[in-house]
């Protein structure tokens, strides 16, 4: 589920209340705390006062050693959720760069080696093999860094403060930005 289905043409959330009717248990999100961390996962529960997220391993290998656990979010802790779209169309559009990756190392191969070989072809089906589970992989991996923001916390102050700086012997305006 993508943010624009979830959403429905709403702006981003700034609200746990507006945001647990949305927000349904098995969702996988990507909540930002105030410090900044990430924690990716799946959405436990949810409520107007906290988020609850459960995270397993990445990979089946990892699965085996590593428990999942659930982690609470307070929501004046939380400062953006994001959704986690499919990853499946960067794998298809990695899929439709692969074959020309293959020509292109085919094309490489045919202009380096001679007809006399016995092994012309074998850097084709190797490197052009590789190169195309790498350029799906890759795809993927791209399509999965990019997440759309469901929840946005407000911020209770704005990023640039101005005021006057007055001395005797010196006028001006001290700034303060804040990231």
């Amino acid at each position: 589920m993508s943010a624009d289905d979830l959403l429905k043409g709403q702006p981003v959330l700034a609200s746990f209340e507006k945001l647990e009717p949305m927000l349904e248990r098995g969702h996988e999100v990507v909540v930002w705390d105030a410090a900044g961390r990430k924690t990716r996962g799946r959405v436990s529960s949810i409520s107007a006062e906290q988020v609850v997220v459960h995270q397993r391993a990445a990979s089946p290998l990892l699965r085996l050693f590593n428990t999942p656990t659930d982690r609470q979010f307070p929501a004046d802790a939380v400062a953006r959720i994001d959704i986690v779209d499919s990853t499946w169309n960067g794998a298809l559009i990695g899929a439709a760069v692969a074959p020309v990756l293959v020509f292109g190392i085919h094309r490489w191969e045919e202009a380096g080696v001679s007809d006399s070989n016995s092994m012309k072809g074998m850097a084709t089906v190797v490197f052009g093999g590789l190169s195309a589970v790498l350029a799906i992989g890759i795809g993927q991996k791209i399509d999965a860094s990019i997440n759309q923001p469901v929840y946005q916390r407000r911020r209770g102050l704005p990023p640039v403060t101005l005021m006057p700086w007055l001395e005797p012997t010196r006028r001006g305006v001290l700034a303060q930005v804040r990231f």
